[in-house]
């Protein structure tokens, strides 16, 4: 059998974010994060939109995220 990669266009990576939690305390949560697979370019001007304003954190993250498990 050959040895063959494929091509995705996502990927999975981990994130940890800290929730808030009673007594003025945080969790921390962890789950995988489905990414599209983007160009440099591409994520280099989603950054740029962003920091001028012209995108919000939520169309950042419909720009970059598939979803999550």
């Amino acid at each position: 059998m050959a040895f063959v990669l494929k091509k995705t266009n996502s990927y999975k990576w981990p994130v940890s974010v800290d929730v808030p939690i009673d007594g003025g305390k945080h969790e921390r949560v962890t789950f995988d994060v489905e990414f599209k697979d983007l160009t440099h370019s591409r994520l280099l001007e989603i950054a740029d939109l962003s920091s001028e304003g012209s995108l919000t954190d939520v169309e950042v993250a419909r720009e970059v995220i598939l979803g999550w498990a």
